[in-house]
């Protein structure tokens, strides 16, 4: 750093003469002006800005961004984290066996639920409403159905239907499947058609991501 001593006359604009350049800074002491001059500062490329400003938009998306978990439709399978493009509620294959994409458990929360999804459709209106979220666990294979409760069923076409579960009178390798809307008829499918079953938490209304 070099600290040049000059005058200042009034209207002038006071310039270093080694380099006939304004200075970057200038203090007054006693009357006297005296100069600073720095080094010049390097301009920022426009291009570096720009890329500089989508890491940091990235970084804050992947911040705020709820985790997912993978929750296979076999309950002896692990649960395990998820990292795909596959919006929550997704059946997908992964390593050759179904799975439910699911938001992931949040501190606080009730020990059995394992991931949250949305519902997806109106089935169970006035009860559930497309979109509100849902805590739901895998029922476990020897556990026998809770009847009347609401279960989330992966049927054979790999997809999830919100329900309740009741008997059947055609005997024990079938279960009604019944929707609390008028507009749905029930479904009396075999119980072995039917690819997995998961409890639903009764978290009807709380708030949407």
């Amino acid at each position: 750093m070099t600290i040049i001593r000059t005058a200042v006359f009034p209207g002038s604009i006071p310039c270093n003469s080694a380099t006939d350049e304004k200075p970057k800074s200038v203090l007054h002491a006693a009357g006297i002006l005296w100069l600073i001059d720095t080094k010049p500062v390097k301009p920022i490329n426009a291009e570096t800005m720009k890329k500089k400003r989508v890491v940091t938009k990235k970084r804050k998306a992947s911040a705020a961004k709820p985790k997912k978990v993978l929750l296979p439709c076999d309950p002896e399978e692990k649960t395990v984290p998820y990292s795909g493009r596959a919006a929550v509620g997704s059946i997908i294959l992964k390593e050759g066996k179904l799975a439910v994409v699911a938001l992931a458990q949040e501190p606080g929360d009730h020990h059995l639920t394992e991931g949250y999804i949305f519902v997806p459709d109106d089935r169970m209106e006035p009860s559930y409403k497309k979109g509100d979220r849902i805590g739901i666990c895998r029922k476990v294979q020897m556990q026998p159905f809770f009847w009347g409760c609401e279960y989330y069923v992966v049927d054979q076409r790999r997809k999830g239907v919100l329900c309740r579960i009741y008997p059947s009178m055609k005997g024990h390798g079938n279960i009604i499947l019944r929707f609390k809307n008028k507009k749905y008829r029930l479904r009396e499918p075999r119980t072995r058609s039917l690819l997995g079953f998961f409890l639903v938490e009764p978290l009807a209304g709380w708030p949407k991501y």
